[in-house]
């Protein structure tokens, strides 16, 4: 089940993906219909997933589940990242980084609600991508 990524609890589990460049208009929107309509069937066992998500600063991709009502498994976890690789394929011009769990943990704090936070993150890994080129 989709929600608005503002719906989701606190406590939710957060992935972001970094994508090699800014998205333009026209792949943003090819990429987030894309996300949508995977977590609109994603599932683990058999359960619908309540999920949400984002498509910051053009650059990120950051998928929010609720674990609360069901938690992701091994396998759906799985999916989700073929999932990220069939967009990297499909769209040729973007080349995601990764996925980043680490980076906010099993139950993200705050689930990157504060802009503050997406921002000085956005900054951050621009500075790294820039200084390694």
């Amino acid at each position: 089940m989709l929600i608005s990524f503002s719906d989701l609890p606190n406590h939710a589990r957060v992935w972001i993906y970094q994508a090699s460049r800014p998205f333009s208009s026209k792949e943003k929107e090819k990429v987030s219909y894309q996300v949508q309509e995977f977590l609109k069937q994603w599932t683990a066992h058999g359960t619908d997933l309540v999920t949400a998500f984002e498509i910051p600063y053009d650059r990120f991709i950051v998928i929010g589940l609720d674990e609360q009502t069901h938690g992701a498994t091994g396998c759906s976890i799985d999916s989700s990242v073929r999932f990220i690789q069939s967009l990297e394929k499909k769209n040729r011009s973007i080349a995601c980084i990764g996925p980043r769990p680490g980076a906010i943990g099993p139950h993200g704090t705050d689930k990157l609600r504060d802009l503050a936070v997406r921002s000085e993150l956005a900054q951050n890994l621009a500075v790294a991508s820039t200084a390694s080129q």
